[in-house]
């Protein structure tokens, strides 16, 4: 991982527009809650390889087709994998617990991370899954 403190930028890999504002949002509300952080972080093995592709091809394909997360944090030794979504729903808890599996298996020798979801809206029912997963909430 290519780790950077968590400043202000111009441009965030992989963030869509929406995205980019939840988390200078976070940021300005919360500038020091992470020591270090992580764009864009791919995790999994993507699809299956074609044997004829030429590595060129086939290095592409892994990359397009493997998990982003959109940001992996440090704070005191512990790692957290963050979701940041503009309108979530369900599928950004299962998005969560997947990419903490494929996480732990890409990086075994790191602590399990914890999950954190942050977004501008998050409704009732979400807030209720969300504790029952133990997955921290930031609503900015």
């Amino acid at each position: 991982m290519s780790w950077l403190k968590p400043d202000f930028r111009y441009k965030y890999p992989h963030l869509l527009a929406s995205d980019h504002a939840i988390w200078e949002r976070f940021l300005h509300k919360y500038p020091t809650y992470f020591d270090l952080v992580d764009y864009d972080v791919h995790v999994g093995v993507g699809i299956t390889i074609d044997p004829t592709w030429t590595p060129e091809i086939a290095k592409m394909a892994t990359t397009l087709t493997q998990r982003r997360i959109d940001v992996i944090a440090i704070k005191d030794r512990n790692y957290y994998i963050i979701e940041l979504k503009e309108d979530p729903g369900v599928s950004s808890v299962g998005q969560l617990l997947g990419y903490r599996v494929l996480f732990c298996k890409d990086y075994p020798d790191v602590s399990i991370p914890a999950l954190v979801l942050i977004s501008n809206r998050i409704d009732n029912d979400l807030l209720e899954i969300l504790d029952t997963y133990a997955i921290q909430y930031f609503i900015v």
